[in-house]
């Protein structure tokens, strides 16, 4: 931070940064199927404040938006209409992070992280509010949530067994199991829920493999 003092001694100038992050919605392919021409795309600001508004998601059937926001000082799980209009609060946990929202399936439960307390745990709560309900519950690092297709399981990034990994639970939570061996992170499933792509540390890239867990190993 640039600061000066007056020559007097009783006066200081200084600067102040604010973080203002803003969600768009951009047109999507063309009629081709290919981008659209930037001159004919069209962007649209859906959601504005003076703060920081990230990480949005569409729901399944595209008519509402989970994201995350600080707008009313601690940062919390949102939901909107895809216009932006009638904004909720999902929660009210007052931590320090809470993020990474994914929608069910179905669109009745959203799936987030939350950090406190020197870790992170992965946390569900109905799109229509409640009490959230917390799924993984070791003193580790839980994050990045996302559903399985058919709605059974949720992935998630965690460091239980000494490194990043990818593993899986009920969305009521109990036994996690282990996905992936040798490091990885940020998992999802293919639209046809066959195959599942994960973030390879070791490789610095993208890893698909089957979904079934025949063939895991």
């Amino acid at each position: 931070m640039a600061f000066s003092l007056s020559r007097t001694g009783n006066r200081l100038a200084y600067e102040r940064h604010q973080e203002d992050i803003n969600i768009y919605r951009v047109d999507g392919p063309g009629p081709d199927g290919g981008p659209q021409p930037y001159e004919q795309c069209h962007v649209a600001r859906i959601l504005d404040s003076t703060v920081a508004d990230s990480e949005p998601m569409l729901s399944p059937d595209g008519r509402r938006l989970v994201f995350g926001s600080d707008r009313w000082g601690a940062r919390e799980i949102h939901v909107a209409d895809s216009n932006g209009t009638h904004q909720v609060a999902l929660t009210s946990l007052g931590s320090i992070w809470v993020g990474s929202a994914r929608w069910s399936p179905d669109g009745a439960t959203v799936a987030f992280d939350r950090y406190g307390h020197g870790h992170s745990a992965i946390y569900t709560v109905s799109s229509e509010g409640g009490k959230p309900l917390r799924i993984t519950g070791d003193e580790t690092s839980d994050i990045l949530p996302s559903f399985s297709r058919d709605g059974k399981w949720i992935y998630f990034s965690s460091n239980r067994s000494g490194t990043m990994e990818v593993w899986k639970i009920p969305p009521t939570g109990g036994r996690a199991l282990q996905v992936t061996h040798g490091g990885g992170s940020r998992a999802l499933e293919s639209a046809d829920g066959r195959d599942l792509y994960t973030e390879t540390r070791t490789l610095f890239g993208l890893c698909r493999r089957p979904a079934a867990p025949r063939d895991w190993w």
